[in-house]
């Protein structure tokens, strides 16, 4: 049995918004089917890396302090669910850090804690069986494990599924992306969950999702990716639309103001998309053709951008 393990993986964004928990929250499984995709910057320094070992006694440090015992619940939850079909009376030892990540880091901490001690305690456990652990660390977790552009499919709650629908070579050779974050204090994915279901036309947004996946994925038969992004787009909106209306706007004016320029590039005959997820980041897509005169533009208007790209699923090192 090995004394340490390594494990990395990637944060993952929304591109039609899983948005609500079913309850019993903490079993953290999605109100209605989503599609998700994991992003990391060209260099792949946006990531969580993940370090298990044998110990003592369990000790968990996320970016070098303890862990939140609120939010971390879990991420113990995890290692627990794992060390008991380990059936190993051990101690963990576990460390966890996240560089560079705008947003989406529970999706790449819950999935580099569960590649790590798949390892680490010998399980081989199949990807179907590691993302209904993964989940109790983030309802999203499909996205960095999967890597791409995933569809997670909840309709059975008891056996919540994902499929990769489009690989990242696949997206990558079509898309530029962009990412620009911004300053400023920030809702809980949990805050956004939990309040964006008392919006009184949750009822219809529910109902709407599963035709906006529909028509997603028949935009990707077609290899018509501008349409999947304009679905990524329109989705985001109502998501937003909907929060702010009850009192949590996520894109503030820097970000809006930003978000009115890419339609205004758009309107002018560039093809370029944003989306914003839970965070204080905006993400900018656009086809590799019109990727030089997008950059231009940006940083004409003084907008300061890192490159990304569409991630792989998580990985041991």
């Amino acid at each position: 049995m090995r004394e340490k393990v390594k494990a990395i993986a990637f944060p993952g964004i929304p591109v039609i918004f899983a948005e609500g928990i079913r309850e019993p929250f903490e079993e953290r499984i999605s109100i209605h089917n989503s599609i998700g995709m994991a992003l990391t910057d060209i260099n792949e320094t946006a990531r969580t890396e993940t370090t298990v070992g044998i110990s003592e006694k369990l000790s968990f440090l996320v970016n070098g302090k303890p862990i939140d015992k609120a939010r971390g619940r879990g991420m113990l939850k995890i290692a627990e669910i794992m060390l008991k079909k380990s059936k190993k009376n051990i101690g963990l030892k576990i460390e966890s850090n996240n560089y560079n990540i705008l947003t989406g880091s529970s999706d790449s901490g819950a999935v580099a804690l569960i590649i790590g001690l798949n390892k680490l305690l010998d399980l081989n456990l199949k990807k179907e069986e590691l993302l209904n652990i993964a989940r109790y660390g983030s309802e999203t977790a499909f996205r960095s494990l999967y890597g791409g552009l995933t569809e997670y499919i909840v309709e059975n709650p008891k056996n919540p599924r994902a499929i990769q629908i489009a690989t990242p070579n696949e997206l990558n050779s079509r898309l530029s992306i962009l990412a620009i974050n911004f300053q400023g204090q920030r809702f809980s994915a949990d805050q956004l969950h939990k309040s964006v279901v008392t919006h009184p036309n949750y009822p219809l947004r529910e109902k709407i999702v599963k035709t906006k996946i529909e028509m997603l994925k028949i935009n990707l038969a077609k290899n018509n990716i501008l349409g999947v992004l304009e679905l990524m787009e329109n989705d985001a909106k109502m998501f937003h639309t909907m929060v702010a209306t009850i009192g949590m706007r996520v894109i503030k004016s820097q970000m809006k103001e930003l978000c009115n320029f890419v339609e205004e590039l758009r309107n002018s005959g560039l093809s370029l998309y944003w989306n914003v997820a839970g965070g204080n980041g905006v993400y900018i897509f656009c086809l590799k053709e019109d990727s030089k005169e997008v950059e231009s533009n940006l940083l004409n208007e003084g907008w300061d951008f890192s490159r990304y790209k569409v991630a792989d699923g998580a990985r041991l090192l």
